[in-house]
C-alpha cells in the first residue's frame, strides 16, 4: 500500500511538472508570436527585454529544475503583460477598454471591442500562471 501511494505521489509530481513545462512553452511561443505580430508597436527596449526572458524560459525548459522553469515563466508573464499594456497605449486604447473609437467601431457583437477580449485573455492567463 505504501509503495502504491509513493508511486501515486511520483506520478502526480510528474504530471504537475509536465503541466508547468507545457504552460512555459506555450507562453514562450505566444510571446514570440506577439512580438512578431506587434512589430513596431512596442519599444525596441521592451522587445529586447522580452526576447531575453523568452530565451531564459527556453533555457530553463532544457534543464531539469522545475522551480527555475516556474520562476522564468512568472518573470516572462509579467513582462508580457507589460508589453500588452504598452501595445494598447501605442494603439490609443486603455488596457481593458474599448479605445478612442468606442465599442461601436469594433464590429464585435454586443459592442464589445476585440481589445477587451484580448485583455481579458491576457489577464486570465496571468492569473492562471500565478
Amino acid at each position: 500500500m505504501k509503495e502504491a501511494q509513493a508511486h501515486e505521489a511520483e506520478d502526480k509530481q510528474r504530471r504537475e511538472e509536465i503541466e508547468v513545462r507545457n504552460r512555459a512553452d506555450n507562453l514562450a511561443y505566444a510571446t514570440e508570436k506577439s512580438l512578431k505580430d506587434l512589430g513596431d508597436k512596442i519599444p525596441a527596449e521592451t522587445k529586447t527585454e522580452l526576447e531575453a526572458k523568452v530565451k531564459a524560459v527556453r533555457e530553463a525548459l532544457n534543464g531539469t529544475d522545475v522551480e527555475a522553469v516556474k520562476s522564468a515563466t512568472e518573470t516572462l508573464m509579467q513582462a508580457s503583460h507589460k508589453m500588452a499594456e504598452q501595445a494598447y497605449k501605442a494603439a490609443g486604447e486603455a488596457p481593458g477598454g474599448a479605445g478612442a473609437a468606442g465599442p461601436e467601431a469594433s464590429g464585435q457583437p454586443g459592442g464589445q471591442a476585440s481589445g477587451q477580449k484580448k485583455d481579458d485573455v491576457v489577464d486570465a492567463e496571468f492569473e492562471e500562471q500565478k
